[in-house]
């Protein structure tokens, strides 16, 4: 598989991602200062979210600099970190709207930690 081919699915399933993570938002049913501030914890949440994959987009792209070919490994370790990370608009979506609660926020680590783990196991 060409490099530059696989590298352009990966950016476009990113962006389905983060675009999809925006459109779990709700619009207030009220205007005014106090309706947008019950959104604080759902935009602090889907702010993380959206850095923690920007940061990781731009390292992905500096972990496939030098590489030549996709090897089957590499292209079955990125799918599974895509995988993974196509479960943050659901995650981020249940921290946002269970902030306090062990569940969700323990669900939304162990995406973090998997996704990361299998981040690193792409490395050369």
């Amino acid at each position: 598989m060409e490099k530059e081919r696989f590298l352009a699915f990966t950016d476009a399933i990113i962006a389905i991602i983060a675009t999809i993570m925006v459109l779990e938002f709700k619009t207030p049913d009220k205007s005014g200062w106090p309706a947008l501030a019950e959104l604080t914890i759902p935009l602090l949440a889907y702010a993380l979210s959206f850095f923690m994959i920007m940061t990781v987009w731009y390292n992905h792209h500096q972990l496939y600099r030098d590489i030549k070919n996709i090897t089957p490994r590499i292209f079955l370790l990125n799918t599974l970190w895509l995988f993974i990370m196509s479960f943050f608009p659901f995650t981020t979506g249940w921290v946002g709207k269970h902030a306090s609660e062990f569940l969700p926020e323990f669900f939304y680590l162990i995406v973090i930690f998997l996704w990361a783990a299998v981040f690193h196991l792409m490395g050369p």
